[in-house]
């Protein structure tokens, strides 16, 4: 045999030992690896990478649960919550509240919509006010709602960690529009007496459900849930000096008050 043919017998059986230690070793692409050892490779319909539900399927069930201009609001409402003043900056309004607040009750789930703005739930619009509460009622049910009993209104402020303010813990007159001067309506017209803005606009006044404008801006016309003299009960308070916060509510004014600070929100049942 010539060198020459010796060291291509030799190559050979070489190769051919490689070959077939390959094999040994692994003579198969693991389905698992097959997009890393078969570049060709490309899943078909029956995969379970492509039979797997996205992930944005839960999301899409929660957000159809409401129409597009309410807020789809799911808790446990607390109806006694413990909610210690730290510093007073008069009689009525808090500067900071406590950390935490606690609930001393049993808890009463709530699952409903609520309109996103005050009325006429528009984004950039400014409220409707000077309305009643017969009005409010009215208005919502024109619109396949209804008004929202006070207890929706406080868990929908206060959000799921029960805030005192929809924001927070902190009274602040730069998130909501509160505190603003008080005029004389005996000797002011309605555009002089006007302090409110327009909704959203205020991008800080949110709760942590979504629900904007909730405290201040405009005094929100409900349904009581009960302990009062009236159907009607007054939440949020109006932009002047008053309490602004997420629990109180005003049960003095029956269903036929309208003042210049006087507005609603709808709310409705939720899709179930």
């Amino acid at each position: 045999m010539s060198k020459a043919n010796y060291i291509g017998v030799v190559l050979l059986s070489f190769v051919a030992c490689a070959t077939q230690t390959n094999v040994t070793e692994k003579s198969y692409c693991d389905v698992n690896d097959r997009p890393a050892c078969d570049p060709s490779y490309k899943p078909d319909a029956a995969t379970p990478a492509e039979t797997t539900p996205p992930l944005i399927e839960d999301t899409t069930k929660v957000i159809s649960k409401c129409p597009a201009d309410m807020v789809y609001i799911e808790g446990d409402y607390c109806p006694v919550l413990e909610e210690i003043c730290l510093k007073w900056l008069d009689n009525l309004r808090c500067v900071e509240f406590k950390n935490p607040t606690v609930c001393r009750s049993a808890k009463v789930h709530m699952s409903f919509c609520i309109d996103t703005y005050e009325a006429p739930n528009q984004l950039g619009i400014k409220p409707t006010m000077q309305v009643t509460w017969y009005e409010a009622k009215a208005s919502c049910e024109s619109q396949g709602k209804r008004l929202c009993v006070d207890n929706e209104w406080t868990q929908a402020c206060r959000g799921p960690n029960n805030l005192p303010y929809p924001y927070g813990y902190f009274r602040d007159d730069t998130a909501c529009r509160i505190d603003q001067p008080w005029q004389d309506p005996a000797t002011h017209t309605f555009e002089q007496l006007d302090k409110t803005v327009a909704s959203g606009s205020m991008e800080r006044c949110v709760s942590e459900y979504g629900v904007h404008d909730m405290t201040g801006n405009a005094d929100e016309f409900c349904q009581s849930s009960g302990g009062s003299p009236y159907q009607s009960v007054l939440k949020g308070g109006h932009p002047h000096s008053v309490r602004n916060a997420c629990s109180p509510r005003t049960t003095a004014h029956n269903e036929s008050f309208s003042y210049y600070v006087t507005s609603f929100r709808c709310c409705k049942d939720s899709d179930k």
